[in-house]
This record gives structure tokens, sequence and C-alpha cells, in this order.
């Protein structure tokens, strides 16, 4: 496909819906044109668009306070019982637009493992989300981060040292009994 018969498809695309620029994703999904044929002459969307001749869209700029952004990332991992990845949480903004896309959470509260400790942070003094911290706690340990002060509910174990036959053995359980 030639860079003017890309234009040309946006262009008309625009103009059957009355004008407003589509999206790169809506443009993509209701025309021919892919991916790979923008970045052939374009090295963003952003400057098809402008070449085009057509109004670039406008970013949502609402602002979400940090509270906002940590109880719908929450009721997020509630909702799908695990933490929830970029592919998500953008399903969740695409079918409903009062909820912040991936890039959101991710730039306002840290990637993911910084992401997984502000809400550790978040819920430190709240009752009721022990299966969230459980999440965020196995999100930080992936990521080979060390944990956080540990929640209160946590479970304890021991740190043993054993003499056997000769040799010692340094070990943790959370039976030393059953270690004997």
């Amino acid at each position: 496909m030639t860079k003017q018969e890309i234009i040309k498809k946006l262009q008309k695309f625009a103009k059957e819906n009355g004008g407003k620029t589509p999206s790169e994703k809506v443009l993509f999904e209701n025309t021919n044109i892919g991916i790979m044929d923008r970045r052939r002459y374009w090295s963003n969307y952003g400057e098809l668009v402008l070449e085009a001749g057509l109004t670039p869209n406008k970013f949502d700029k609402t602002k979400y306070s940090h509270t906002q952004l940590c109880n719908m990332f929450i009721k997020a991992i509630h909702e799908k019982g695990k933490w929830p990845t970029r592919g998500i949480l953008d399903v969740k903004h695409h079918n409903d637009r009062s909820f912040p896309d991936s890039t959101t959470f991710y730039s306002k509260l840290g990637l993911t493992s910084e992401l997984a400790k502000t809400i550790l942070e978040y819920t430190s003094d709240k009752h009721g989300y022990k299966d969230v911290v459980n999440i965020c706690n196995s999100i930080i340990l992936k990521s080979g981060d060390k944990l956080p002060l540990e929640d209160e509910n946590a479970t304890t174990g021991y740190i043993y040292l054993g003499k056997q036959h000769g040799s010692y053995k340094i070990g943790k359980s959370k039976d030393p009994n059953r270690r004997r």
C-alpha cells in the first residue's frame, strides 16, 4: 500500500464518521491498513494523522488521585483474583471509559514491582486485603525485589541449626518438629 493510499483511506474513514479522527486501533480494525503499512512511512500514528490534514485526538486529561487509582487497581485485583496485566486493564478501560488505561496506573503508581509496593503501602493500615497483599507479595518476589515489611497476618516460620552424624544443617521451616 502506498503512502497516498493510506492517507486517502484514513481521510475517507474520518469523513464517513462525522469528521472525527479514528484511533489507530479503530482504523486498523475497520480498514485493510495494518501497523506495518503505517510503520513503513511514519514513526507514529500522530504523524500520519497530521499529514492527512486531520486533527489528532486529545488524551483524556482526567486527573485521578493516588487514592482513586489504588482503589481502582485493587478492585481490578478483586475482580480477576490475580494481578491485572496491562491487557486486562486496557480491556477494562475499553469497556468502561471512566476506568483509566494501564499507562495511567504505571506512570502514576510505578512499574509492576513498584506498583505492587504502592498497593501494599496503601493497604497497610486497612483490614480485609489479605488476598491483595498475597498477590502483591508474589509479584514483588517474582521481580526479585525484597518484600516490604510483612503483613501482620503473615505466617511465621523458624530458622534452625541441626547436627546429625557429625555434619550440620541450617534451614528454615514452618514446622520445626517435623524437621527434627
